[in-house]
């Protein structure tokens, strides 16, 4: 079913052309592989499967050829923030 599969491709373009969104994803990879082996480690079947997808993702994401303002900032790199704090909702 197509709405089942990560669409590598369109992430991507997507990530090649802002450095931010591409250092959160990146950053949340890592932290998806840390969850899996927390929760995972002892189902090795799963465990090498799930971290497998998501050292692919990575590796897609890394070869992808950036653009001029993604080398720009990146070179800034985390120095200046590249997101916004989420507000508190107050009900």
């Amino acid at each position: 079913m197509e709405s089942e599969v990560i669409d590598i491709e369109y992430i991507s373009r997507l990530c090649a052309g802002n450095w931010g969104l591409w250092k959160t994803v990146a950053s949340n990879l890592e932290k998806a592989k840390a969850v899996n082996k927390r929760y995972l480690g002892d189902h090795p079947g799963n465990f090498k499967n799930v971290d497998s997808k998501i050292d692919i993702i990575k590796k897609h994401l890394g070869e992808s050829k950036k653009s001029v303002g993604w080398k720009l900032r990146a070179k800034i790199g985390e120095r200046i923030k590249w997101y916004r704090e989420v507000e508190e909702v107050r009900r």
